[in-house]
């Protein structure tokens, strides 16, 4: 028997768009070796799946037929000025754990609502004008199954670029990552957070539900603040880039102001938009 529970839940519970639908069939494995074990069972009979933290950049249209969601896959071991933080691990939990340590380097990241996991997979951070505040550039290795058996990867193997990495294009598991984190006072690091979180309040949109930007470039915010909204689902009139969801909004409303963005694009001689956010 395979540990953990399957049970029901709303998707509109399991990302932060928060956009309405049915339910998805949810396993929560607590450990590591759950994970592997639902997994294999899940191969072994051909079951769908995926995987799923918190959901901070997954449109969800059609749920699998299970998800595995590896929140509470949240263990944090430190050593020295390395941190072993395993996937299910919030970003914000993270970089508070480590600041009473007096470890950081990843403050820039205390705004965003995902996992160690997700922001791996993304290569989260701030943007091109500051390659070296990306999640990436802090990585020591990356543990993965890769259908398998679990093992390592080097930073360089994972192929980090800006919102990209390897995890993007081929089939493997992040299960955890050691970090090489970045000596400071934790008066400083508070000070970091501080002044990140106060830009935030400044010029992002957290009036409504969003799943943060979404597209990776080629986006004008001129084309977006053209849009009319769709089924509930409108371009924010704050923050460019961001999809929000004041209320009633579906995912497939969501893709269809996506697809009409793109268009509006082409329309308008520019190059289609490249997209960061993942499509179910």
């Amino acid at each position: 028997m395979i540990p953990g529970v399957e049970r029901a839940i709303p998707i509109a519970a399991l990302s932060t768009l928060r956009v309405r639908g049915g339910t998805a069939q949810v396993a929560t494995p607590q450990t590591v070796e759950q994970l592997r074990n639902w997994i294999e069972h899940c191969q072994q009979i051909g079951r769908p799946f995926r995987l799923l933290g918190r959901g901070s950049n997954t449109l969800i249209q059609t749920a699998p037929s299970l998800i595995l969601r590896t929140t509470r896959l949240n263990r944090v071991e430190i050593q020295g000025d390395r941190v072993r933080a395993e996937a299910g691990v919030s970003l914000q939990r993270l970089i508070r754990q480590c600041q009473r340590q007096g470890l950081g380097g990843w403050e820039f990241l205390i705004s965003v609502p995902g996992t160690v996991g997700g922001a791996l997979v993304m290569n989260a951070g701030r943007g091109t004008r500051a390659p070296q505040e990306c999640l990436g550039h802090f990585v020591e290795s990356v543990t993965i199954w890769d259908g398998w058996v679990c093992r390592p990867l080097t930073a360089h193997d994972c192929a980090f670029h800006f919102r990209d990495s390897l995890f993007q294009r081929r089939n493997r598991v992040v299960l955890a990552a050691t970090l090489r984190a970045i000596r400071r006072a934790p008066e400083e690091i508070e000070y970091r957070m501080h002044q990140r979180l106060r830009h935030i309040q400044r010029t992002q949109d957290c009036t409504h539900p969003n799943l943060g930007s979404v597209f990776r470039s080629g986006y004008r915010a001129a084309i977006g603040r053209c849009m009319s909204p769709v089924g509930g689902a409108a371009w924010s009139t704050r923050t460019p880039n961001w999809i929000v969801n004041p209320g009633g909004a579906t995912a497939h409303a969501v893709w269809e102001l996506i697809e009409r963005t793109v268009e509006e694009h082409e329309n308008r001689g520019f190059l289609p938009p490249i997209r960061e956010i993942i499509i179910w």
